[in-house]
């Protein structure tokens, strides 16, 4: 694709993020319970036993979810390490 091509995709995604954005705030608000505004993210108090649950159950797995990210990146990071290489023993030095 041309660069003509890209800057129009560009264009394009510029136009339905500002024509679109209030209504897909709105519908995130109402699925979700957060507000996304110009001054951060609000969340809105649950008013249900269930939903003080589920809100309870979503920021533990969030949680495990951003540990076990930590845990699984360290595994890899191991792999990739340079092992150290041992050196066989000698028989008679070690009398």
């Amino acid at each position: 694709m041309s660069d003509t091509g890209w800057i129009v995709v560009g264009i394009i995604a510029l136009v339905c993020i500002v024509v679109f954005r209030r209504e897909l705030g709105s519908l995130l608000d109402r699925t979700t319970g957060l507000e996304v505004g110009p001054d951060g993210v609000k969340i809105k108090a649950a008013k249900t036993p269930l939903g003080k649950t589920m809100g309870v159950l979503a920021v533990a797995l969030a949680a495990v979810n951003v540990f076990g990210g930590f845990l699984v990146t360290r595994r890899m990071l191991e792999m990739f390490r340079k092992k150290e290489k041992k050196t066989p023993a000698i028989e008679g030095a070690a009398k």
